[in-house]
């Protein structure tokens, strides 16, 4: 039997490194607390995402009507800023955009005394909204549909003279984008905090530009390079991420220790992190996703790959995101001779059973539709990588999140 000094590992192949785009979640939060604040409170760069483009664009027009297009985050916190500010605003966005609820904001809003009108359809945009000062107080919202309505109060609440106590209605979904709003505020000189597991406390005051803030890239952009590496034809592989850290204030970063289920490990350096494919197993996965609903694209096309059976829970919120993200993915799916079941509202089940093969596409590309949805392409751009010949009915969707990921994935294509 040989020593352990003459053992030898597969090598590793090194893929290079990739610059991921910035944070939009932490950037899109930063400019409106700037914008209230009248000051800088960040240093570096912003998210170049087209969603932050459009919320910083809304920020910075004197008009009477703003098109957040399909900007949902922008959307829920400008309907939260133009409230409390003076002056009329027809605040809108695109068709599906239409369709995406915005009732328990402005439920909220309007019993803090905001005065807004529903332009169209009861609990849905476009919105009409005649901005005022507001006082603030106590106010109860309901939040299993999105935590971006309890963003939208905590950012605008410190400059209410009464600052704002808030509770949480049902289901609390992604609370990590909660805690994230609060980190930035308190790093901000203000004081938001949890009271207790259903209530927040923002005092009033302002935010501060004594330690600007710099903003992180993106951990839900990295995940997709999480499952380059499972997706790849790279054999054993690394792949450099410049400038993530384990601790960090985005909820996402539960993709280092979801992908370790696949073999995936992370290191980190004062640069960065890196990532080191290994072997995954055919164990079923098995995860909630209710605090990190962005990664299931991900991970649904990851297990779709490498065949492997899952159980996919707290998925309530998916059916309001840029397209009906349950529906898309499991009608994707049957293009690759897969089925996922629904057995249950907010789970999706996979038996690890794919009929089609990558070398089954090569004389005709798989058209894949992706909806108007960013992260579906995102998700499912990896398997160019695996030998798949596939395109998509819009590459150009990426831009929302991530502008610059073709011309990072391509070259790495066989």
């Amino acid at each position: 039997m040989p020593s352990a000094h003459s053992i030898q590992l597969p090598p590793y192949r090194l893929l290079g490194q990739v610059d991921l785009p910035c944070s939009k979640s932490v950037s899109n939060r930063l400019l409106v607390m700037e914008a209230l604040a009248g000051r800088i409170l960040h240093k570096g760069e912003l998210s170049v995402a087209r969603d932050t483009q459009v919320l910083q664009r809304a920020l910075a027009l004197r008009d009477t009507t703003i098109d957040a297009a399909d900007a949902g985050t922008a959307l829920r916190f400008l309907t939260a800023y133009f409230s409390t500010r003076a002056g009329k605003v027809l605040l809108t966005g695109t068709e599906r955009m239409q369709h995406r609820p915005i009732g328990p904001l402005v439920d909220a809003l309007r019993s803090l005394g905001a005065k807004i009108e529903y332009v169209g359809e009861t609990g849905f945009p476009p919105l009409r909204i005649d901005g005022q000062a507001l006082c603030g107080g106590a106010v109860e919202v309901e939040v299993s549909v999105s935590s971006q309505f309890v963003s939208a109060l905590l950012l605008v609440a410190p400059y209410w003279k009464q600052g704002l106590t808030l509770f949480l209605r049902d289901v609390i979904t992604s609370k990590p984008y909660i805690d994230l709003t609060l980190s930035l505020m308190t790093q901000c000189g203000v004081e938001a905090k949890w009271l207790d597991e259903r209530t927040l406390r923002v005092e009033p005051g302002e935010y501060q530009s004594d330690n600007p803030i710099v903003v992180e890239p993106s951990w839900t952009a990295a995940s997709y390079w999480y499952e380059a590496l499972v997706a790849g034809t790279f054999g054993r592989a690394c792949l450099c991420l410049p400038g993530l850290q384990a601790r960090s204030v985005q909820g996402d970063a539960v993709v280092q220790s979801i992908f370790s289920d696949f073999g995936i490990r992370t290191t980190f350096a004062d640069d960065g992190a890196t990532l080191w494919s290994g072997e995954t197993t055919q164990e079923v996965f098995q995860y909630d996703f209710r605090n990190c609903p962005d990664l299931v694209p991900t991970l649904v096309a990851t297990c779709l790959a490498c065949k492997k059976p899952f159980r996919m829970s707290g998925l309530h919120n998916l059916r309001f995101k840029e397209s009906d993200r349950v529906g898309a993915l499991q009608h994707i799916a049957t293009l690759f001779g897969a089925r996922l079941e629904a057995p249950e509202e907010g789970v999706l089940t996979f038996d690890g059973v794919r009929a089609l093969q990558p070398e089954g596409t090569r004389v005709q590309p798989l058209l894949i539709p992706v909806y108007d949805d960013h992260r579906l392409a995102l998700a499912f751009a990896p398997f160019l990588l695996g030998g798949w010949k596939i395109k998509f009915d819009n590459p150009s969707v990426v831009r929302k999140s991530y502008p610059h990921f073709w011309d990072q994935l391509l070259p790495l294509c066989p």
